[in-house]
Formats: structure tokens, sequence, C-alpha cells
């Protein structure tokens, strides 16, 4: 249990022996520091020197009631560190001669109460706890008098709250609660800091909605109390409201000493060494708040910061409830050391998508995680507790797990089977010995996770040594992921198939502009009823980032279409959002989301051209459909997108583009070829520097310019084409030499 002091500064070491007639604020201050002094023991022998020495002192002194508490206190102290029973019954002992000599004071029913809980945790303390109606309540009671001899002393409440959040200690934590909620009526129960205990409380092991009541309560009446906002912020987070990040944001902007180091510990370990260093360096408050502001941002560029601060703290409450370590030993001001590695795992990365695992005797424990990453990126982990604890830890490979079980010592698995890292020669996966079989029974269970360890066992012998080397390579590259860096991916539980399209045109010489296109189909988006007609309402994030990955322009809006009629499944709404961006290199991404699901669109690159300088400048290809409508004007003329792609054999396709750079006069040449491609090679035929293939139509026209920025539109016939997927090219030429060129994948269906 570790024992800490709110407003308690240094450690009394000291025996102060003294009679007294009632407990003095100071005999209470020198009791806190004498806890405190004590949580820094941790040598066994001396603690039972020390007590031997006091109990000597006693033995002239037993009435001195302080003198008595402080050799409880370090009796409490031995049994912390040695979960025996019997140091807390010595401990009940000293607290109860304490409490018959002096009843009135609060500190004895205090320790009595810290030892009744303590005791619970130990082996025979279990036990004995199995045998009594109530043990927890017993702690309570012991609580609540304490507070109710002295109702002005809040740490007879906030004192017991703050050691079993600290220590997460289950049976203090309960006492706590119950001592709580049964002085509810008394007048320390009023007090602001006790207040603040009973919320944390709450929120750890009670009633949410009862801890967010009351910070709502003292956010109210101390509205520059960043403790408070710090608490009401996290119970608000971890429940899903972004409504939290205001007082986050409040509370850290006016945090400073124990706080700060709260709002610290609480971000640290994602935080690269320069940033944590930003942070403790911060000239002010203000400064704070802008870098952790700019860091979530930059976590995911769809995202607002409030959300990835809300994900983040609903991963601590994960980790907290499913993976603490619950350890005495654990640094609670290091966040990394209260978690086991899944724990960890989960802070940076969230939940994983699949998980996969192996109940079978002499197998340690084990777990192996999957996250979805598309693209052939997919993050495997493998977890497996070692012999002598209860702790997961990442390997690198399956057969790590394997190393440390029972049918492996058996088989003598390497010259040390008690590690994984003895692992050292290629495992047999193939045959009808222990070991074997066994790692067939792993692969098997493993193959949800990865293709890999299908292929194991399909290959056998003759690849054996060859992939179990390349699952090793991969193993650690994915621990140094799961360790080292955070993701958290926009997504949906329920998928809906749009369409977007991003098409840079539409701008002028002053303004070039990037239009976001959407298409969801009539069966992806339910409507709202209303007397004038169906409302439907959509959500539309776009996040377009330069090449070196700053943020050039994001777009994040809610927009309601009525329409008098029901959009059929077969049918389509449609949207256009324009986005001004100066000249350049990016990539974009968009999500869409409505009340029956929602998509993220891969990064997509975009190359917006500059039409205010004197050099020869081509637009993207706009693409689209009249029986489709979405278009914008650009000039005098009309450019039609349909963000589908997907066009009518029968249906003319509208081509649209700009051009510029040329004085007005300028006579130009406009080459339109199209190829036949298909779905798989579209991606690569996009990016040659010369398209290639047989050209299934091909046409050139000649052109004057305008002067500033032309629009110049065709209609295309493409009756003549077979269904397929293909590719348009457009190359504008200038008689001096110059050229641009600008292609489009499009797919035509009868």
């Amino acid at each position: 249990m570790m024992w800490r002091s709110a407003g308690v500064a240094g450690a009394a070491l000291g025996v102060l022996l003294h009679l007294a007639a009632a407990q003095a604020p100071s005999d209470r201050a020198a009791l806190a520091a004498w806890r405190d002094s004590l949580e820094e023991r941790h040598d066994t022998a001396e603690l039972a020197t020390l007590e031997a020495n006091l109990i000597d002192s006693a033995r002239t002194h037993h009435d001195d009631g302080i003198l008595h508490l402080r050799i409880g206190l370090v009796a409490v102290r031995e049994g912390e560190l040695t979960h025996t029973h019997s140091h807390f019954n010595d401990a009940g002992s000293e607290f109860n001669w304490a409490r018959d000599l002096h009843a009135d004071w609060p500190w004895p029913w205090l320790g009595l109460g810290f030892a009744d809980a303590s005791a619970m945790g130990s082996t025979l303390g279990t036990i004995a706890a199995m045998l009594r109606s109530d043990p927890a309540a017993h702690a309570a009671n012991d609580f609540v008098h304490a507070a109710t001899v002295d109702s002005t002393w809040a740490d007879a409440l906030a004192w017991p709250a703050a050691s079993a959040l600290a220590d997460a200690d289950p049976f203090l934590l309960r006492a706590v609660l119950e001592a709580f909620r049964t002085a509810a009526t008394l007048p320390v129960s009023r007090l602001p800091e006790v207040q603040l205990a009973r919320a944390r409380v709450e929120s750890e092991v009670g009633d949410a909605d009862s801890a967010r009541i009351l910070l709502e309560g003292l956010v109210a009446r101390e509205p520059d109390n960043a403790a408070v906002l710090l608490e009401l912020a996290r119970a608000r987070l971890e429940y899903g409201l972004l409504s939290g990040a205001t007082p986050w944001y409040r509370g850290l902007a006016l945090a400073t000493g124990e706080t700060l180091v709260r709002y610290r510990n609480d971000v640290a370990m994602l935080l690269p060494d320069s940033t944590l260093a930003a942070f403790d360096h911060a000239p002010s408050g203000d400064a704070r708040v802008a870098l952790m502001q700019h860091f979530w941002e930059a976590r995911d560029e769809l995202q607002t910061s409030s959300e990835r601060l809300r994900e983040h703290y609903r991963r601590l409450a994960i980790a907290r409830r499913e993976f603490s370590l619950r350890s005495p030993h654990a640094d609670r001001n290091d966040l990394a050391a209260q978690f086991d590695d899944r724990g960890l795992t989960v802070i940076r990365h969230g939940l994983p998508d699949d998980r996969a695992s192996l109940n079978l005797p002499g197998v340690p424990a084990n777990e192996s995680w999957l996250y979805h990453r598309g693209g052939g990126n997919d993050l495997w982990l493998h977890f497996v507790v070692a012999a002598g604890t209860n702790e997961y830890r990442l390997v690198p490979s399956v057969f790590d797990i394997l190393a440390l079980s029972g049918q492996a010592r058996i088989a003598a698995l390497g010259p040390d089977a008690k590690s994984a890292d003895s692992r050292t020669d290629t495992v047999e996966t193939y045959g009808a010995g222990l070991l074997a079989q066994t790692a067939q029974e792993l692969l098997h269970s493993r193959e949800p996770i990865s293709p890999l360890y299908g292929r194991m066992l399909a290959r056998g012998k003759s690849a054996a040594a060859d992939l179990q080397a390349q699952e090793l390579k991969m193993g650690e590259r994915n621990i140094a992921i799961a360790l080292n860096t955070d993701s958290w991916k926009l997504s949906y539980q329920l998928p809906i198939a749009a369409a977007v399209e991003f098409v840079a045109i539409g701008g002028d010489s002053a303004h070039s502009q990037l239009q976001a296109t959407f298409a969801i189909p009539g069966d992806a988006i339910v409507p709202d009823r209303t007397p004038q007609g169906f409302l439907y309402t959509v959500r539309a994030r776009v996040a377009v980032l330069a090449t070196d990955g700053s943020v050039a322009a994001t777009l994040d809006t809610s927009r309601s279409f009525l329409s008098s009629t029901w959009i059929a499944p077969d049918g389509r709404l449609l949207a256009r959002f324009p986005l001004d961006l100066p000249p350049g290199r990016y990539t974009a991404r968009a999500a869409l989301e409505s009340v029956s699901g929602g998509m993220v669109t891969p990064r997509d690159s975009i190359d917006v051209a500059s039409f205010a300088g004197a050099t020869l400048a081509l637009s993207d290809l706009a693409l689209g459909d009249r029986s489709v409508p979405l278009a914008l004007r650009a000039g005098d003329d009309t450019v039609w997108i349909d963000p589908d792609l997907t066009f009518h054999h029968a249906q003319p396709l509208q081509l649209a583009f700009q051009v510029a750079g040329m004085k007005a006069g300028t006579p130009y040449k406009a080459q339109l070829t199209i190829v036949r491609t298909s779905a798989k090679a579209a991606a690569a035929a996009l990016s040659r520097p010369v398209l290639g293939g047989s050209a299934m139509l091909r046409l050139a026209f000649d052109e004057r310019h305008g002067g500033g920025v032309q629009t110049v539109r065709r209609q295309l016939s493409l009756e003549k084409l077979n269904p397929g997927v293909y590719i348009i090219e457009v190359i504008v030429s200038t008689p001096d030499g110059g050229t641009a060129l600008r292609r489009r994948e499009f797919t035509i269906v009868k």
C-alpha cells in the first residue's frame, strides 16, 4: 500500500514521546509525515529493528497514544512488504490501544481501517474474509468513525481514498467507497477535497454517473481548481463524452504542482522525448495547451484533438480495468510500469481486431493479437506468461510460446528451454512427436492471425527454417511498432460503400481549388421523416496533408439534404465540398458517416496546379455524366463530376479540364487517349511515364487560349467501347515545347 500525504512535506523519523489530552493538528501532521517516511523504507529488517525500539519505549510510555499509532503504522508497512497477516494483527492491536486511550482522536480509527483493509489482501486475510459476512464493512466503519469524531478533518476519508487509488487495492477501494457512501450525510462529506476524493473512487469502482454529478458541482463551486477540472475531464472522456476536452485543456492551462504531474503521467508514455521536454519546459500553461492540441491533432488528421484525447482516456480505462499489474512495487508515477505488455499495447493502439490463443496442458497462458492495417501491413503480436510470473509479455515468435512449454522442456528444445530467448534451432512442425504436435496446434490456432502460419503447416519440412526466420524477423519488427509508436484509425462498425473522388479543378488565377465529391448509395443511408419530406444527414470529413506531413486543409461538416421522395436503394445521395489550396503536391483522405455507418478512404495523391504564373498548367480531369446532377461552375462553363467514375456505355461522357499559363491568343494542342486496362494494373498504368497499351480512342484538337484560366469541355461517346476498366489521358502541348499531362481511371458498364 502506498502511503501518501496531501499537504504534508518532509518526513519525521524521530520518535516524539508525549501525552496529549486531545489530538492537535500538529500531532496529525507529525503522524502523516511519519507514515510518509515509512513508505520510503523497503528493508524489512530495518523496520523490525525500528518496531522493536518503539515497543521498548512503549513499555515505559504505555499511555502515549501517539507512540502506539507510530508502532501500528510500522507494522502495517511490514505487513505490506511481507504480505504477512500477523503484522496487520499487530497493527490492529496498537491502533486499538491508541483508541482505548483516546477514543475521540480520529487517527486510531483511521489506522484500524487501514489495518483491516490491508489484512484482507494477505493470504490468511483472504481466508478470514471468506468467513466474515462483510470484511470491507469493518474498515469502512472505522473510516466513518474517524470522520465522525473530527468533522473538520478531510483526510479521514481523503487519505484512504488516495492510498487505495494509488495502489489499485480492490479491498481498500471497496472499503473506502462504502465509507464515502455511509458518511454522505456527515459535515466532512461536504468538504471539496472529500468530494473530489469520492468522485475519484466512484469513477474507479463505483458509479460513473455519481462521479460526474459530484465533479460538476465541484467545478461550479471552484471553476479554477485544476485538480477538479482534470477529474471531470477524465470522467467525461472515459465515458465517451467529447465535452471532457474543454475541462481537460482548461485544467492543463491552470495546473501546477501535483496536478501538473498527474497530467504529465497520463500522457508521458505517448509523447516523444522532444515533446515531453517541451511539455516540461513550457513557459506557460497556454503554451502547454497549444503543444498538446497539436500533438493530439497529429495522431490522425481526420479527427479532432478532442476525439483523440477521448480515445486515449478510453484506452487508459480499458488498460486499468483489464491489464493492470496491480503490483505494490509498480511506480505509480510511471504509467508504463503499471501494465503488462497487453495494457501498454492497448494504450498505444487500442483493442485488437482479432485474438487467438491456445489452451493446452503444458503450454503457458498465451494470446496473439491482430491489428488490420491493410496493404499487407497487418500488425500481429504474441504475448505469453513466463514461468513464475502472472504478467503477459511480448515475444517475437509463436515458437517462443512453445519454448516455454512443458513439451519443450521434455524435448530439451534449445540449449536451455527455460526462457524464450533460448530458441536457436528450427522447430520441427512436422511429424508425430510431442513437440511437433504441440507446434502444429499452435500454428493451427494462429492461422486467423496471419496466413504465414497456414503456409508453415502446408509447406512442412522443406520451408520450415526459412519461414520461421521470416516469422521471427516480422515479430521483432512488430514488437518495435507496438511499444514505440501509437495509432488510431478512424473506423466504423457498419461500413458503407460510398464513392469519394478528389478532383483538383475549379480554381482561378488567384485561388486553386480541390473538389471533394461524394456519392452515397441509397441503401447505405436512412432518412428522418419530416412534414417537409425525407431528411438525410451526413457528416463529411476531409484532411489534406502537404509533403512534409503538415495539415494543409481540413473539412469537418454535417450537411442535411431534404428530399421530397425517398432515395431508392439503387439511387445515390451526391455532395461536393470545395477546399481552397495553394498549388502543390498533397495527399488527401476523407470520411463519411451517417446513422447507418461510415467509411474512410485510403490516402489519395493530389497535384494542384498553379494558375497564377506564366508556365503551362493543367488541372485534373473531371469526368461526369449529365444524368448525375453533380456539377460546379468553372468560369462560364459547367463541369460535371461523377464520384463513382462508372459510366453507362450508352451515355455520353462529359470531360472537362482547365488550362492556364499562356497569353491570350496562344495556340496549343490537346491530345486525348483512352486505353483499356484492368483494376489490378490501373494503379501502375497511372504512374508510368508513358501510358502504353492499345488506344481504344484517340483524339487531337487544336485550341487557342483565351487568357487567364480556360475551361475545356468535350463530350465523348462510349458506345463503341466494351465494358471494363479504362484510363483516359490528356496531354496539352504548346509551340514553345511546354507539355502537361493528366490521367484518370474510369469504368464502363452496360
